[in-house]
C-alpha cells in the first residue's frame, strides 16, 4: 500500500498486512477532557474534547469541516458536518475488541447513522478493529442502522461502509 495522504481509502481486505503497520498516536494528557470553545486549547466554536480536536485537525487535511453542531440539552446531536454529511465521532481508547461494537451501538442507539471511529489511541491493531466492524456490519439490523462508517488511525482514513 503506497502512503496516501489527504484522501479516504476504501476498505480492502487484501491490505490487512499493510493496515497492521499503521501506527497509533501517542496518547496526549487529558484526552477526554472537554475544552471550552474559542480558548487556547480549542480554537473551534463548540466545546470539544482533546480527542475530538486532535481528530478534526487530521480531517481538515482532507477537507475543511463545514459546520460544527452545538449540543442541545436533552437531544442527541451529531458533532459536525464534513464532506456533506453530519458525523458522530467516537474515540476508542480501550483494548477490548468487544468495545468496538458497543461504541457503534452507542451511536446508533441515538439514531446517528454516520460514524467516525477514531482508533488512533488504542493499542488494538487496526486489522482487529476492522474485523470487529465487519462482524458487526454482517448482522442485517446493524447494517441498516449505519449510513456511513469511517475508521481513522493517525492520518489514515478507511471507509468501511
Amino acid at each position: 500500500m503506497k502512503k496516501k495522504s489527504n484522501i479516504i481509502l476504501d476498505y480492502n481486505p487484501r491490505l490487512k498486512k499493510e493496515y497492521k503497520k499503521i501506527k497509533t498516536l501517542k496518547i496526549p494528557k487529558d484526552l477526554l477532557r472537554k475544552h471550552k470553545p474559542l480558548t487556547k486549547g480549542n480554537s473551534y466554536p463548540v466545546e470539544l474534547t482533546k480527542a475530538e480536536i486532535n481528530l478534526i485537525k487530521r480531517l481538515v487535511s482532507i477537507e475543511p469541516i463545514q459546520e460544527f453542531i452545538r449540543e442541545r440539552k436533552g437531544f442527541p446531536t451529531y458533532d459536525f458536518c464534513w464532506k456533506g454529511c453530519q458525523w458522530e465521532v467516537k474515540t476508542i481508547i480501550g483494548n477490548n475488541p468487544l468495545s468496538v461494537k458497543y461504541i457503534i451501538w452507542r451511536a446508533t442507539d441515538q439514531n446517528k447513522r454516520n460514524i467516525i471511529l477514531d482508533t488512533s489511541f488504542t493499542s488494538m491493531s487496526l486489522s482487529d478493529i476492522e474485523e470487529q466492524v465487519i462482524k458487526h456490519l454482517s448482522i442485517r439490523k446493524n447494517m441498516k442502522r449505519i449510513g456511513k462508517l469511517l475508521l481513522v488511525r493517525g492520518k489514515t482514513v478507511i471507509k468501511m461502509k
